[in-house]
């Protein structure tokens, strides 16, 4: 058998491998290297995303309304990147969770989903990935002060989107307890990238990068600028079908997001 040493670096920790022997046969212990994140809500459920140090097959979202939990949602994968979808809950009322896969589990958190019957609070940031610090120790207290109900994020959360080290070091890190307590979407800028990695340390529904979600009069509309939107293309063909939609007809305000701007007065 052989062991690791673990280090914790700003709130993260760095696991080497370890070896276990089981039936006959030499695995890694998983561990929880980032997250866990709460990405694309809508107004009665919510993905839950975690990163492991080993791939696993058994994943699952314990949670409840209480700290003892007691429902279960299951993933059976092999992947290092678990995403579970947790649906029926009761939007405004507080979720209890933790995520497990094998033997690795993180600690109980808790978030609330917007209650569309009542004003709730949306941020919206981007363009994060040169600045580490200052999103670390200015952007991230800032938004926490705010109290959101809902984060929205229009690309470029990362250096270098397909590398694990940037996700932990400039998202994952800096904006942990944000991103286990508050639901949010994220937009794909060119930074964060395409990437089966890219797209796996930062999922959106249906492995897409664009995504529509309701919460009360509001309707959000995540676009990805990165690939094709031309005559067409998939990402057009699901924009008309969104645009003709009741959930967007229906209402009061409309939000859309992407990260690369139509035009631009910059001057290079």
């Amino acid at each position: 058998m052989r062991h690791a040493i673990y280090l914790a670096v700003g709130g993260l920790v760095l696991a080497g491998a370890v070896e276990a022997v089981r039936g006959g046969q030499r695995e890694a212990t998983a561990r929880v290297l980032l997250g866990p994140a709460l990405i694309a809500p809508d107004e009665r459920g919510v993905s839950v995303f975690w990163h492991l140090s080993a791939e696993r097959d058994d994943h699952r979202v314990e949670h409840g309304d209480t700290a003892a939990l007691g429902r279960t949602a299951t993933l059976a994968a092999r992947t290092r990147s678990p995403c579970v979808r947790v649906a029926g809950l009761t939007p405004g009322s507080t979720v209890h969770y933790r995520v497990v896969s094998g033997e690795a589990a993180s600690a109980v958190h808790a978030f609330r989903l917007p209650d569309p019957g009542r004003p709730f609070r949306l941020v919206v940031w981007a363009d994060n990935q040169d600045g580490a610090s200052v999103f670390a120790h200015r952007t991230v207290p800032t938004i926490r002060a705010l109290s959101p109900d809902l984060r929205l994020a229009a690309g470029d959360l990362v250096d270098d989107g397909g590398d694990e080290d940037d996700r932990g070091e400039q998202l994952y890190g800096p904006a942990r307890e944000l991103l286990r307590s508050v639901p949010w979407l994220p937009a794909r800028g060119n930074h964060d990238g395409e990437s089966a990695l890219a797209r796996r340390l930062c999922p959106l529904p249906g492995d897409a990068g664009h995504c529509a979600r309701t919460f009360g009069p509001l309707r959000v509309v995540v676009l990805d600028t990165n690939v094709a939107a031309g005559r067409g293309s998939a990402q057009l063909a699901w924009l008309e079908a969104e645009a003709r939609s009741r959930a967007r007809v229906d209402a009061r305000y409309r939000l859309v997001a992407f990260h690369h701007p139509p035009f631009t007065s910059l001057a290079f």
